[in-house]
């Protein structure tokens, strides 16, 4: 999937979450632009099988940039093998234009966010 958010627009993405059920075998990319002055919310959560049953195999990667500067990426594997049934992850950013600090959050050891990319910290 491909965002792109112009200058002074707002985006709020929160989509219902993705069922890795067993036997399924998923890719999904995510890649959003934003412009200098665009604001991102977005979620995306996974579970990783039903209730009951072991989960697929899932990879997903998601790719952030601001005025075509890489801010962030991320990547999940996922194997049956791990972990349990039932476990969701769970990936999220807020991002405002650059000189907003309304958030004193620090970001996960997990994400790579660069400086300038963003006013807000994610996650």
């Amino acid at each position: 999937m491909r965002i792109s958010v112009g200058e002074d627009g707002v985006l709020h993405w929160l989509p219902e979450q993705l069922v890795s059920a067993a036997g399924s075998h998923l890719r999904m990319r995510t890649t959003v632009d934003l412009a200098p002055t665009a604001r991102l919310v977005l979620r995306e959560e996974q579970v990783l099988g039903r209730h009951g049953e072991g989960p697929g195999t899932l990879a997903t990667r998601l790719t952030v940039r601001r005025a075509g500067r890489p801010c962030s990426t991320r990547s999940w594997p996922s194997d049956p093998a791990r972990p349990a049934a039932g476990t969701a992850a769970r990936s999220s950013a807020a991002t405002g234009p650059p000189g907003n600090s309304s958030s004193s959050t620090r970001p996960s050891r997990r994400s790579r966010w660069r400086r300038g990319c963003t006013g807000r910290t994610p996650w």
